[in-house]
């Protein structure tokens, strides 16, 4: 009886604790489909996610992508899954909100919708590597519809325990 009354305490003790909040921050790759052509653009982003509990978290996603003479910027926000059976977290995001591109200093804003996903390795309980993370996104902005495709890597630092 000793045994069985201590297995779900064990069981507990051996999953991984749950950061309150994780802060992502990287580089990131954009792949446009702009009128003159497609396009690269090199840059960076940042989001910061708030953990409800171990699959389901908000997301506060930014980025800033860049380009002789062009750069596209975005905030998006939303909710992200997220799978965790061990040290790997696959996880998968629909995110939504404000884009800008500026082309030779002239600005436009629209909407966007980022679709996507990746998978973090969990180095310990404070850090993890984001291997790779890839995303659709898809914008109107001046009245044009983008359907562009973005590349991130980084680090995720994590804070407070749930």
């Amino acid at each position: 009886m000793v045994s069985a009354g201590s297995s779900p305490a064990m069981a507990q003790d051996e999953e991984p604790e749950l950061a309150k909040v994780e802060l992502f921050a990287g580089y990131a790759y954009l792949r446009t489909d702009a009128e003159a052509g497609r396009t690269n653009l090199n840059g960076w982003t940042i989001s910061v996610e708030g953990n409800l509990n171990r699959t389901v978290a908000l997301v506060a996603d930014f980025d800033g992508t860049y380009r002789s003479g062009q750069n596209s910027h975005s905030a998006q926000f939303g909710p992200k899954f997220t799978a965790r059976p061990g040290r790997f977290a696959p996880f998968v995001h629909a995110l939504a909100g404000v884009v800008r591109e500026a082309e030779e200093g002239h600005a436009n804003y629209g909407f966007g919708v980022t679709l996507g996903g990746g998978v973090d390795y969990d180095l310990n309980r404070r850090f993890s590597i984001r291997i790779a993370q890839l995303d659709y996104e898809y914008s109107r902005v001046e009245d044009l519809n983008h359907n562009n495709f973005r590349f991130a890597t980084g680090v995720v630092i994590k804070f407070g325990r749930k």
